[in-house]
């Protein structure tokens, strides 16, 4: 008995010295080496930065204070990533990775797929985001004019070979929406909106929008049109056309103010109001036709 507590002893005390080598000895710097080369390797113009790197359970990595950029632009930032290989896939042509993480107070979770990084690098990617503040995101400080606070949430996929998207699906939900204008549109400086919906496909960089509802106490709508992406981002061009209803409150309280609150409220607006969205992400040109 007494042998068999003194074997089982030494086997619990080889698992626990190892872990706490394994942890405490950890080649960070030289991890951070491989991952920053690899991730040059791929694209110069992609950055990633982190406080820094440790085991995890399940087998793999975790980062903390994770800030990523492209083109210099922040884009993504968390509290911390885990990155997990999928262990079957180590041996094969093409690898495995899921990823895990906290960030802009929502849970992202990631599988990609991907073959050999230095050769001709494609990756298969799907997503599944919940709960983001959009208020917190880096890539809000794109949309010049305009201050963004709300919920999203986002399930998506999409093939990339080299820098462009060859073919994806993304489902988007908003809720809880506020758009401040600070270039005031037609006396309004803020926009809400309880909930956006929009399903799109994207095909060689061009995103096409087939189904986007809006709904809020203002105005309620639908748009589609395309979004041609281009690098960096903020350069991608927009073709969005839409319509939009106001709520008779709201319209209410634009005749009051403005002088195209009248001309609104003597139009047909049981059809509601078309417009069109052009321009760029940086800089949209948004305008209403009669």
């Amino acid at each position: 008995m007494k042998n068999k507590k003194l074997i089982f002893f030494y086997i619990f005390w080889g698992a626990l010295s190892t872990l706490f080598f394994t942890y405490w000895l950890f080649p960070s710097a030289l991890l951070e080496q491989v991952m920053t080369s690899s991730i040059r390797n791929y694209s110069k113009d992609l950055k990633v930065q982190f406080k820094d790197i440790k085991p995890a359970l399940p087998p793999g990595l975790k980062l903390s204070d994770v800030n990523v950029s492209y083109f210099d632009v922040p884009v993504f930032n968390a509290e911390y990533i885990k990155l997990m290989p999928g262990i079957s896939s180590l041996m094969s042509d093409t690898k495995r990775l899921t990823i895990d993480a906290v960030s802009c107070g929502g849970d992202w979770d990631t599988a990609i797929k991907f073959n050999d990084m230095a050769q001709n690098p494609t990756l298969f990617i799907k997503t599944d985001i919940k709960h983001v503040h959009l208020e917190e995101l880096p890539v809000k400080d794109l949309f010049m004019g305009y201050a963004v606070k709300g919920k999203l949430d986002l399930k998506g996929t999409c093939d990339i070979a080299g820098q462009i998207i060859k073919t994806g699906e993304i489902n988007i939900f908003l809720k809880d929406m506020e758009v401040a204008i600070k270039n005031r549109l037609i006396g309004i400086d803020t926009l809400s909106f309880d909930s956006i919906e929009i399903e799109a496909d994207i095909l060689d960089n061009r995103v096409e929008v087939k189904r986007g509802d809006v709904s809020g106490k203002q105005a309620s709508g639908v748009i589609t049109g395309a979004i041609d992406i281009k690098v960096p981002f903020e350069l991608s061009r927009l073709a969005l056309i839409g319509n939009v209803k106001p709520q008779p409150d709201f319209l209410k309280n634009i005749t009051k103010r403005l002088p195209i609150g009248g001309f609104l409220n003597k139009m047909n607006l049981k059809n509601g109001i078309p417009f069109t969205i052009n321009g760029t992400v940086s800089d949209p040109d948004f305008s209403m036709d009669r």
